[in-house]
């Protein structure tokens, strides 16, 4: 019984919307910073501005349920204007709730498997945000018994802030290759 609080507890975090107020700099040169964690089965990692993408494979066991938290950062000085993140639709299922500010999206790339659910904020000037958290629960769909290989998906962070006086915004994005796989979940540096 006590199991089920704690998953209850957990889930209901994931998906809670956290921002932090800010004012408006006049310059601001520095761009958002972006974080994306992921824990569940085999796999607790934290991807930061400073990672690398060719340099992790992260490996999420099928049919499992995964937690992604995604968060962005503008040092208080900048504010932000956008965040975005998007997952991989063929192969997650959302199972927590959206936040009601987020405005989403489904987007199909017709001869690329890129197609994705994209999940976007709008940010206010007149009521700026330094920092701003979303993300899920999301349980990975199960390989078909007739696909031997692992399947290949993604996770995108990405965040700009609002234009600085020389009218250039500050972004970052970051894109992270994931893979479903039937055994061995886990993190590999290569």
């Amino acid at each position: 019984m006590m199991k089920n609080f704690v998953y209850l507890d957990l889930t209901f975090v994931t998906f809670l919307l956290i921002s932090c107020d800010t004012e408006l700099a006049e310059i601001d040169n520095d761009a958002p910073e972006i974080s994306i964690s992921i824990s569940g089965p085999g796999v607790e990692v934290t991807l930061d501005n400073n990672m690398v993408t060719s340099d992790i494979e992260i490996n999420l066991l099928q049919n499992s349920i995964y937690t992604f938290t995604i968060s962005a950062n503008d040092g208080g000085t900048g504010g932000l204007e956008q965040f975005i993140y998007q997952t991989d639709y063929r192969n997650f299922e959302r199972i927590s709730a959206v936040p009601d500010n987020f405005i989403i999206t489904t987007v199909d790339n017709p001869g690329d498997d890129r197609d994705f659910i994209q999940y976007d904020w709008l940010g206010d000037r007149s009521n700026p945000k330094s920092g701003m958290i979303g993300g899920g629960t999301y349980k990975t769909l199960p390989l078909p018994p007739t696909h031997g290989l692992p399947s290949s998906s993604f996770i995108v962070g990405e965040a700009m802030d609002f234009r600085n006086s020389g009218g250039v915004n500050n972004q970052t994005r970051k894109y992270f290759n994931l893979t479903i796989v039937r055994e061995n979940p886990g993190v590999v540096q290569l």
